[in-house]
């Protein structure tokens, strides 16, 4: 998300403060990039920055603003968020729909939908507000992908695309089994291939042979019932298929509070019923093996190509680095490790307090569990902030009677 804009640099803003020491107001436009449309099209927008003391604060707006009296008054008017730029951004949603449930976005930029910032009283599209000052509120490293995956309980229809990735990393952490779906509590995700079946072939190759023969053949009559065919027997034959085409694959048992970490080429499909925080590499890229039910995003499988490039080996378990010892009260631990982006859990208890180190990169929080305040900004669970490159020393602090969660990404160090 690289702006093309006009509007000044913050340590020429600081520098000119410094040198005024009063209270001012910047009005600025500039143009925008928004690939996101789908389109090579440029947005006209209008910056307002006010500088007070140490503090600067920002919004944008598509409105046409020649000078301003009030700050607050103006972006009031304007249904814009004020950004304060020595504190958190409170991220909203905007939910997705899929056929096997919904996505929730919190910084997902797309045709389909855009991410938002809020100070409380109005919302601001995320890459606008990001365009104010994107050196010092993103770093120099794009924003992880933040969402939650909400799959509908109903077996079957709530199973995600078996798809992999060539470069995109993501990595699951389970916050909700549906009790319903799963009664025992204990759910599931289709990750890497069955390493029994595989054993009992000669070669890889003649395995991937008959695993796409048993794709193909279910892909023909998965596309008959979604072009209406209903005869009864197509359906039992469609159950058939499918089992014998899965039979290759291999299930994952997964637990609220469980980690998945989803490397390239490992062929994967969250389950029915099993809801999750996801982080992941900010490139969309994927493709599809199988799917149960008609695929609206695209008119194809992708299941040759897919099938010739995915890894056969068992994806390991996670390994995660104990970052800071639980004997006080605090643990901290790295769940995922990439190439470009990292993920702690911090658990807090009653009234413990964290700051996080400086580094010159933002970080994402999402509270998972309990009540989290960071710099003055309260966090309930799925409730996410933007902690910006430029906020020195953010401060996690449990503000609640239990135990609280905390899930933390920003660029891999």
């Amino acid at each position: 998300m690289k702006p093309v804009l006009t509007t000044p640099d913050l340590d020429d803003l600081l520098a000119a403060r410094a040198r005024t020491q009063e209270t001012s107001i910047l009005v600025q436009p500039f143009t925008l990039d928004t690939p996101w449309t789908g389109a090579a099209t440029r947005v006209a927008l209008t910056a307002v920055y006010e500088l007070s003391g140490d503090s600067v604060r920002g919004f944008v707006t598509d409105a046409t603003i020649s000078a301003v009296d009030s700050f607050d008054g103006a972006a009031d008017q304007c249904r814009a968020a004020i950004i304060d730029f020595s504190a958190p951004m409170r991220l909203t949603t905007v939910a997705v729909a899929k056929p096997w449930g919904r996505e929730i976005w919190y910084t997902g930029v797309e045709a389909r939908g855009v991410a938002l910032v809020t100070d409380g009283r109005h919302a601001s599209p995320l890459p606008w507000a990001l365009a104010l000052a994107p050196r010092h509120l993103q770093g120099d490293a794009p924003l992880t992908l933040l969402k939650v995956l909400d799959p509908s309980p109903r077996p079957t229809t709530g199973d995600l695309y078996f798809e992999l990735h060539e470069h995109k990393r993501e990595v699951y952490v389970v916050t909700h089994i549906d009790p319903i779906a799963w009664p025992t509590g204990v759910g599931a995700i289709r990750f890497g291939m069955n390493q029994d079946v595989r054993k009992g072939y000669a070669d890889d190759e003649r395995f991937k042979r008959d695993y796409l023969r048993a794709v193909t053949d279910y892909q023909s009559v998965r596309r008959a019932i979604d072009a209406g065919e209903d005869d009864p027997g197509l359906h039992t034959h469609e159950v058939e298929l499918r089992q014998a085409m899965e039979a290759f694959t291999a299930l994952r048992t997964l637990r609220a509070g469980d980690v998945v970490q989803v490397p390239p080429h490992v062929p994967h499909s969250l389950q029915h019923g099993v809801r999750v925080i996801e982080f992941q590499t900010p490139v969309y890229e994927r493709k599809i093996i199988s799917f149960t039910q008609r695929v609206m995003t695209q008119p194809h499988w992708d299941s040759d190509e897919a099938v010739s490039i995915m890894s056969l080996d068992a994806p390991p378990e996670p390994q995660f680095e104990q970052l800071h010892p639980a004997d006080d009260g605090i643990h901290i631990e790295r769940v995922a490790s990439f190439s470009d982006f990292s993920v702690q859990r911090i658990r807090l208890r009653e009234g413990a307090a964290i700051t996080i180190p400086s580094n010159q990169h933002h970080c994402l929080a999402i509270c998972v569990s309990g009540s989290i305040e960071a710099n003055g900004i309260a966090l309930a669970p799925e409730q996410a902030a933007l902690l910006p490159a430029s906020l020195a020393a953010p401060r996690l602090y449990n503000t609640g009677r239990t135990l609280a969660m905390m899930l933390i990404a920003g660029p891999a160090r």
